[in-house]
């Protein structure tokens, strides 16, 4: 079967038309302009449930729901969401007006119901079901996937098909297709997507089509698509009868099968779909699930993931407020707050979300436990989401026994993480005892009257600072370290932090600007939380392992004056450059760091080739450029991922399936999964090296040049990366 007839068509049961009566003639797929390639379509795209797909349909944003401040509802396996409704037995829909209107339903419009007129049958699909005119005569029919009606000539073909269908996001459209309308419609109390486009499916047949498909998989990875065909007629006289038939439409419940299993050593029992991704981490002591469509999660975990370095109580922002609840019937504080990282997937665009932590009041043979639910509001607030929320269990005891003071290396709970006024503290060891002092202190530099700052000499894995007298150590590892001034008032912070979140776009923040620190551009960053006061300084470079340096001053009660000439006489010490332990970005090969928007992407724009891509820059950074510059790699800081972007010349002078016929050839992929192309374009997914790869190139025919990006990952990391995969495949082109 040629999948080229099959995006052509709409959907899969559409792919050849044939007559009730035999099966399809070669001289059909001739009058079509096809060859047979003797494959299935499981041949040729295997359904694995594996790889990324083609490129997301775009969709219209979603409105999101606003977040009103309040705390979600305390979650008990008692108190499950609303149930499915069961499937209404098969019979005439809801007696309503019948829609007449000729023109496509608004953004936002109900699909008016309509009561079938006498003499209609109904089609179909699972508990999906339609009715159709009695001269509609059954196409085709593909098991639970599909079921497909036709009026007129089937021969020709010359008519109007309806379908029901179960299709993947990227067998709806055909990529060639013109899309003339795109807005949301309500159909039977869902919220579906309302596409009509063209298509020219030979030199003799142009097809017009309405796509109405769901705005989340229903079954698996596939959406429900209801579809209509105009073949050689016009859509627009087939619109009324069209409208008609979707009102006509009733979708019951899919159920989905479940998995069942535990986590965290048997602390956690969990059913859920099994088409829900799950993630182990921590030696078995954190587990993470989320839903195919990754706009929500939920995460547990216990001991020293929680309390330890990195664990979940550090992710709290300071001076978040907690209120007591439970969790699972569990006594709990509860730590809500807005995330500013667009992380969260809402349709084909990533957005920010709220995040909801529970830390529970009390322990188990001394570990702690914490429950993290984060997404966004509309979806994880929504009855489907806490309807799967109930199939979790917590197999704790009945009461759970204090908690242990944290001990060295662990982190304080959420609510302990005020710095405590040195008269409450133990003994802390002066700075000049700290675990690896500095062998010297470098260069100093004079302060703005001209004298030597005086203090104790710091040094932060080769960032060098002089610390006040008096000042003592709360926090002491090689690149992370904390200080507390005598009195209290003051709180000094220099670490080396890895991008994994943004910097600005937070509520406290009043304002930011560039300034620059021993000849570094750093960025600087005011933040008021009620009474303190904070300044941020960021350097803009990285050092190899892509970590920036952070220095940190805080002040309790102190002016903005204040905070800031405690700060100047803090970096009349600081020296940065030996800690990057590199010449500056600039050198040879070497490319400029590029600028990052708020949401923590960059664009990257190739000189030679005009190849143009936008990236997550504090995910990937970039590998040296060739000498020949005709692109550049981009690498994980863990070495996992990688995304090369380049553009080279067309010397064969070939068109998009020629070109993607070739790369499948002499490609080093152990499997291909999926592939299509078009006239100056092609796309190929699969396995190689144990990794996922996704392969775009793009044709520039008048210039000669191809441009092509490739992006390789763990299949591990799929979740994370498919969203990105969209965004990669919008922004990419050339100038």
């Amino acid at each position: 079967m040629s999948r080229k007839l099959l995006c052509l068509a709409l959907f899969a049961a559409l792919a050849v038309l044939p007559p009730p009566a035999h099966a399809q003639a070669q001289d059909e797929y001739d009058s079509f302009g096809i060859q047979d390639d003797g494959k299935t379509l499981d041949q040729v795209a295997p359904d694995d449930g594996g790889m990324a797909p083609a490129t997301p349909a775009l969709q219209p944003e979603a409105p999101q729901q606003p977040d009103t401040g309040a705390a979600p509802a305390p979650i008990s396996p008692a108190a499950p969401g609303p149930a499915t409704p069961a499937p209404v037995a098969p019979g005439p829909a809801t007696p309503g007006p019948a829609t007449t209107a000729a023109t496509a339903p608004a953004a936002g419009e109900t699909v008016a119901v309509a009561a079938p007129p006498a003499g209609w049958q109904q089609m179909s699909l699972a508990t999906i079901s339609a009715w159709v005119p009695a001269d509609f005569a059954k196409a085709s029919s593909n098991g639970d996937n599909g079921i497909t009606y036709f009026q007129g000539d089937q021969a020709t073909p010359k008519g109007l098909a309806f379908g029901l269908n179960m299709v993947r996001e990227q067998e709806m459209i055909p990529p060639e297709a013109k899309v003339s309308v795109d807005k949301q419609v309500s159909l039977d109390g869902q919220t579906f997507r309302w596409r009509e486009f063209a298509a020219q499916m030979d030199a003799t047949h142009r097809i017009e089509a309405i796509a109405v498909s769901s705005q989340q998989p229903m079954d698996g990875d596939r959406f429900l698509m209801l579809g209509a065909l105009a073949i050689g007629v016009p859509l627009e006289d087939k619109r009324a009868l069209i409208q008609t038939i979707l009102g006509t439409v009733h979708i019951g419940a899919i159920a989905s099968p479940m998995a069942k299993g535990e986590a965290l050593g048997g602390w956690v029992t969990y059913e859920i779909p099994k088409d829900w991704h799950t993630l182990e981490g921590r030696d078995g002591k954190q587990m993470g699930f989320w839903p195919l469509i990754y706009s929500g999660y939920i995460s547990f975990a216990r001991g020293d993931a929680v309390t330890g370095d990195g664990g979940t109580d550090g992710l709290v922002p300071a001076g978040t407020p907690s209120k007591p609840t439970e969790i699972f019937g569990k006594a709990a504080d509860l730590f809500s707050w807005s995330s500013s990282d667009p992380e969260f997937q809402d349709v084909a665009t990533m957005k920010p979300g709220r995040k909801d932590y529970y830390r529970l009041k009390g322990c188990v043979g001394g570990e702690a436990m914490s429950v993290m639910i984060g997404g966004l509001p509309s979806f994880i607030d929504g009855a489907d989401f806490r309807a799967a929320l109930a199939k979790f269990a917590l197999t704790l005891p009945d009461s759970l026994a204090p908690c242990p003071a944290p001990t060295a290396g662990e982190t304080a709970p959420p609510t302990q993480q005020a710095v405590v006024p040195p008269t409450q503290q133990a003994a802390t060891p002066p700075a000049q005892e700290m675990a690896n002092p500095p062998a010297e202190s470098g260069a100093v530099t004079p302060s703005a009257n001209g004298a030597a700052p005086a203090g104790t000499p710091v040094d932060v894995e080769g960032v060098r600072f002089l610390l006040p007298e008096g000042w003592t150590v709360q926090h002491d590892e090689p690149g992370d370290k904390q200080f507390v001034s005598a009195d209290g008032i003051w709180t000094l912070l220099a670490f080396w932090w890895l991008p994994d979140e943004p910097l600005l776009g937070f509520d406290d923040i009043t304002g930011h600007e560039t300034v620059t620190i021993d000849g570094e551009s750093v960025t600087r960053i005011h933040i008021r939380n009620e009474q303190r006061l904070t300044i941020q300084n960021v350097t803009d470079r990285a050092r190899a392992d892509q970590k920036r340096f952070i220095l940190t001053l805080e002040g309790d009660g102190v002016s903005a004056d204040d905070l800031q000439a405690k700060l100047d006489g803090l970096l009349a010490g600081l020296h940065l450059q030996a800690g990057f332990g590199t010449a500056k970005a600039g050198t040879a090969n070497q490319p400029e760091a590029p600028a990052v928007s708020a949401d923590g992407w960059a664009t990257y724009l190739n000189a030679r080739y005009g190849t143009r891509i936008d990236y997550p820059a504090r995910l990937f950074h970039a590998l040296p450029e060739p000498d020949n510059g005709d692109g550049l790699t981009f690498e994980s800081a863990d070495g996992t991922a990688r995304l090369a972007v380049f553009g080279q010349q067309n010397i064969d002078d070939l068109d998009g399936p020629a070109m993607l016929a070739r790369d499948v050839d002499f490609g080093q992929y152990d499997k291909v999964t999926y592939k299509a192309s078009g006239k100056s374009w092609y796309v190929l997914s699969g396995l190689s090296g144990g990794k996922i790869y996704y392969r775009r190139a793009v044709i520039d025919q008048s210039a000669g040049v191809v441009h092509v990006f490739e992006l390789s990952y763990p299949p591990s990391a799929r979740a994370r990366f498919d969203p990105i995969i969209a965004r990669l495949a919008k922004s990419f082109g050339y100038r």
